[in-house]
């Protein structure tokens, strides 16, 4: 079993992500506000709104209506969600940019009213923009399966199939601002463990990240790569072994794995920001964990000063520099999922008021191409 990305089907295969943004100060003492996205007033035919990213405090995502067969791009700030162009949203920018996917299924770009669509590449059934620098340099993934991908650069116009010369295809890919991406390959017959690697474009090389020094790790899975080229991810043991473990951690530009947490939970997805604040989430438990500095970890459900009763921070989808944080809550049946916002509350600021959640979205909509699962 591996940390595989699990995919949807049409206008379930999108909505993902965390992107890059510049250093922001962070609140302390760390207390947070939860914003219920789903009681923010949505225009007709809409009526929800599924957080993909969060960059600068704005919250990208992807409206539908009733029958989730009619979807556009989104942007909540500042109490109110702006409605964009038909589509679905995966990554987002500092400039505003939304990358994603057209209802046909093609990996686009949605800018200022507009709407660019990337081609497709050789046997695509179907195509997302996985990631989105500032510079509006885009990560395509292509699939030709469910289990067969590649991945391009598209800028401009101009689209770069990549080459990460690796001995198994790519399963996943991130990408930051300069176009450094941290991908993972899969597995193979002759070799049933998980590899991480740094791409850089500038030499055509993918350097192979290695597991922490402890012999019983065996695997590695990057999540992410930041501004300053720091890959975040898994080092972890192999599954049939009955002192399961992982270590949560970052690789730096040496390649030098640095832990950050170690643990016997079983969690499936990590996001960062620039400020190497680790999100924990899609756990066993049901639970997300905020991990600011190496050997704190902390349960995002208690810092949070208004948490709705009877839910749990189940599914997080991206953090920004400022510590912001955006994704989904679950009820006790983990079938109901109620996007929120969690803002940072700085020393003098007041808690936020008491919330109920009410309009949720379906588990299909909610998990729909997000998570890593390593199960």
């Amino acid at each position: 079993m591996t940390k595989t990305k699990l995919y949807g089907l049409g206008i379930a295969t999108t909505l993902a992500l965390a992107l890059i943004i510049p250093p922001a100060a962070h609140a302390d003492p760390l207390r947070y506000g939860y914003v219920a996205l789903d009681q923010v007033p949505l225009p007709a035919p809409f009526t929800s709104f599924s957080p993909a990213t969060i960059v600068n405090g704005r919250v990208y995502g992807t409206v539908f209506d009733d029958t989730f067969t009619i979807a556009s791009t989104a942007v909540y700030s500042g109490g109110t969600i702006t409605v964009g162009q038909p589509g679905l949203a995966t990554a987002a920018n500092a400039r505003g940019t939304i990358g994603g996917q057209d209802l046909s299924g093609q990996a686009a770009l949605f800018e200022n009213g507009a709407t660019t669509s990337i081609p497709a590449l050789p046997s695509q059934i179907f195509a997302n923009v996985v990631s989105l620098g500032d510079n509006d340099l885009a990560l395509v993934q292509s699939n030709r399966s469910f289990i067969d991908y590649s991945f391009a650069y598209f800028r401009a116009g101009t689209e770069t199939v990549i080459d990460f010369g690796l001995p198994d295809a790519a399963s996943q890919a991130f990408m930051n601002n300069s176009g450094l991406i941290a991908v993972n390959k899969n597995q193979s017959p002759t070799d049933h463990f998980d590899h991480g690697y740094r791409y850089d474009p500038r030499t055509g090389v993918s350097t192979l990240l290695p597991p922490s020094p402890d012999p019983t790790d065996v695997n590695v899975l990057v999540q992410g790569i930041n501004a300053g080229g720091d890959v975040l991810g898994y080092s972890f043991t192999d599954f049939a072994s009955p002192n399961y473990h992982e270590r949560v951690g970052i690789w730096d530009k040496s390649g030098v794995f640095q832990p950050y947490f170690f643990e016997t939970l079983n969690t499936s997805m990590l996001l960062f920001n620039d400020r190497d604040e680790i999100v924990i989430t899609f756990s066993e438990d049901g639970n997300s964990y905020l991990v600011p500095t190496p050997g704190t970890r902390l349960d995002l459900a208690s810092l949070t000063t208004n948490m709705p009763a009877g839910l749990q921070l189940f599914f997080v989808v991206g953090i920004d520099n400022a510590g912001n944080i955006a994704g989904f809550a679950a009820d006790e049946t983990f079938s109901n999922f109620f996007p929120f916002l969690l803002v940072t509350l700085g020393n003098g600021d007041p808690d936020l008021g008491p919330v109920h959640p009410q309009h949720p979205v379906p588990a299909s909509i909610a998990h729909a191409d997000k998570a890593h699962s390593h199960k």
